[in-house]
């Protein structure tokens, strides 16, 4: 409805200025495309006689390649790292679900709004108290403390990285080091030095984009918060993270960054929960996908089955396509 009262504005002779990262809209509206990079504008381009590609090569001022990344190494099914078995919250209607995620494998998560698959995430995250058991690598981990599930080897990234990731008003040091007490304090005490340096460090490996580490988190733009939030707990080398829309609202270069650190973890041998919407996404970057439809997993495709028409179809009715 939006796109349709911009173009008639457009046909009633109304100039429109629209920023946006979405292609999708860029392409069904615009004329012409000014693409800023760096706080400058790079390029102007016709949209009639531009791609999507060239757009996105503008944008992150280099070629791409292969947006999503491969797979760098051989995922064995046996070697299962993270296990839920009748994970439940039965106030935020999640049905008992299973999940098993294999060492260096990306398990995705997909579903529509309200069927619970951030659910999923926060019940394996610590954010909310779930039923069933949680293990990693065999070690039972405790339900509903973000603290302990941490403790315990899971690093959870949420979906909402302002009201549940940052501390807004505090640095990014500050909201770098949220995440590394067990490194920094000794005794109680906090070692500044110590601190000081694996901040410095971090931004550098992460490619955090900031004046200052004591600029106040919530002026960086929503990627490099996101950076910040992924990057502190990657920092950590733990054995599994569960991410949910860890792309929502940043643009595509720092897609493409994200992307690539999640090839290293799951190269390293992490095992990694994606919960998203994006079914791009989900087919270019993951090994196995789960569907929620109303509160239960109705559909699990492996990777030669992980298309967009298959995950939707389960996602809608909930049931799968993909004949068993």
């Amino acid at each position: 409805r939006l796109l349709e009262l911009v173009r008639l504005q457009r046909a009633a002779g109304t100039t429109v200025i629209m920023i946006t990262h979405r292609m999708n809209e860029i392409f069904r509206v615009a004329d012409t495309a000014a693409v800023l990079r760096d706080g400058r504008i790079v390029a102007e381009l016709d949209v009639a006689t531009t791609t999507e590609d060239e757009i996105v090569r503008q944008m992150v001022g280099r070629e791409l390649g292969d947006y999503y990344g491969t797979s760098t190494h051989t995922v064995d099914s046996d070697d299962i790292v993270l296990r839920a078995a009748a994970l439940a919250v039965a106030e935020r209607d999640l049905h008992p679900i299973d999940i098993a995620v294999a060492r260096g494998e990306i398990l995705g998560i997909a579903g529509l709004a309200g069927s619970g698959k951030e659910i999923v995430g926060h019940a394996l995250g610590g954010a909310v108290a779930a039923a069933g058991d949680v293990s990693v690598s065999g070690v039972p981990v405790a339900s509903g403390r973000p603290d302990r599930v941490l403790a315990g080897g899971i690093g959870f990234v949420p979906e909402d990285r302002k009201a549940m990731g940052l501390l807004l008003n505090r640095s990014v040091a500050e909201n770098f080091a949220l995440a590394w007490r067990s490194k920094i304090f000794r005794s109680g005490l906090r070692r500044s030095a110590v601190e000081s340096r694996m901040v410095s460090d971090a931004v550098a490996r992460f490619s955090v984009r900031t004046a200052s580490t004591q600029l106040p988190v919530g002026q960086l733009s929503g990627g490099n918060q996101q950076k910040i939030i992924i990057g502190r707990l990657f920092e950590l080398a733990l054995p599994v993270y569960v991410m949910s829309e860890p792309t929502r609202g940043i643009d595509v270069g720092a897609r493409s960054a994200i992307y690539g650190m999640l090839r290293e973890q799951a190269a390293r041998g992490a095992a990694i929960v994606l919960i998203s919407s994006e079914l791009n996404e989900l087919c270019g970057m993951c090994d196995r996908v789960l569907t929620m439809h109303q509160g239960r997993a109705v559909a699990e495709f492996a990777r030669d089955e992980i298309t967009e028409d298959n995950i939707n179809t389960a996602m809608v009715t909930g049931r799968s396509s993909v004949a068993t």
